[in-house]
């Protein structure tokens, strides 16, 4: 099982999080803070992963053009 830590969040976020457990799948102000927290995470990561391929294919690319491949 994951341990869990504490963060602290602004009282009106807290009170807007609240608001959205009805309108999802989740009990618990937790719940839903640790979800979207780690599909932020998620998203940078691929935007990161993404962001390499790109990169490499413009070298790729900058290479072919100066007659390197």
């Amino acid at each position: 099982m994951n341990q869990l830590s504490t963060i602290q969040i602004p009282e009106s976020l807290h009170q807007e999080l609240t608001k959205a457990l009805d309108r999802s799948i989740f009990t618990a102000v937790d719940d839903l803070a640790a979800f979207i927290l780690q599909q932020y995470l998620d998203t940078e990561k691929d935007d990161a992963e993404i962001s390499l391929e790109e990169d490499e294919q413009a070298v790729k690319e900058r290479l072919r053009n100066l007659g390197y491949l």
